[in-house]
C-alpha cells in the first residue's frame, strides 16, 4: 500500500515536470536527425524554464497542423549529459534556443521568446520563409501592425512577464526541490533504491 502511494507520488512529479515533444535520446539519434534530407525544428530546452514548457503547447499545435507535417520536431534536455554535449556543439548558450535544421544544415537559429502569444504565428512564419512553405496569413500581419502601434506598451509589459517569468521559475524551483526531498524521505522511509 505505501510503495503504491510513493510510485503514484512520483508519477504525477515527473510528469509535471516533464517536457512535450519528440525527445532527442543519444547525440547518435540527434546526428541522424540533423544528417537526413527533412525539413527540422529542434528545440533546445530544461525542465526548471517556464518559458521552455511554454512554448510546448504551441510548438505540438503547429507540428500537427498539414502544411508543416514534413517538419520534425525534436527536443533537447538541456538537463543531461548529452543535451549539454550537443548544445555546445552548436554554441547554444541560452534556454530556450531553436535550430531550423534542413539537408544537415544549421539555416537559422532563435533564442528566447520575445512574446508567447505571438510565438506561434513566428514560428509558422518561420518554417515557411526557410522550408518554402506558402505566405504567411493576413492574421498574423494585423497583429504585426498592432504591435508596432504599440511598443511602448509592451516593452514594459515585457519587462513586467519577464520579472514574473523570473519569480514563477524561482518558485517552480523550489517546489521541485521540495518535491525531490519528499521522494527521498519517502524512498528513505520504505527503503527503496
Amino acid at each position: 500500500m505505501n510503495k503504491h502511494l510513493f510510485s503514484t507520488t512520483f508519477i504525477i512529479i515527473s510528469s509535471f515536470l516533464s517536457l512535450q515533444g519528440k525527445m532527442v535520446e543519444s547525440v547518435k539519434e540527434f546526428d541522424a536527425i540533423l544528417a537526413g534530407p527533412q525539413a527540422n525544428l529542434i528545440r533546445f530546452c530544461a525542465p526548471h524554464c517556464s518559458v521552455c514548457r511554454n512554448v510546448s503547447q504551441p510548438l505540438e499545435e503547429v507540428s500537427k497542423e498539414e502544411e508543416f507535417k514534413n517538419v520534425g520536431f525534436f527536443t533537447v534536455c538541456m538537463k543531461e549529459d548529452m543535451g549539454k554535449s550537443i548544445a555546445q556543439r552548436y554554441n547554444v548558450l541560452a534556454i530556450p534556443t531553436f535550430l531550423y535544421v534542413k539537408n544537415g544544415k544549421v539555416l537559422d537559429t532563435v533564442t528566447g521568446v520575445k512574446n508567447i502569444k505571438l510565438f506561434k504565428d513566428e514560428v509558422r512564419t518561420k518554417l515557411r520563409s526557410l522550408f518554402g512553405a506558402q505566405a504567411s496569413t493576413p492574421a498574423s500581419v494585423t497583429v504585426e501592425n498592432e504591435q508596432s502601434s504599440q511598443s511602448a506598451s509592451k516593452t514594459f509589459i515585457g519587462s513586467i512577464t519577464s520579472t514574473i517569468s523570473s519569480l514563477f521559475t524561482f518558485v517552480i524551483d523550489t517546489i521541485k526541490q521540495i518535491f525531490e526531498y519528499i521522494i527521498n524521505f519517502f524512498k528513505k522511509l520504505f527503503k527503496i533504491n
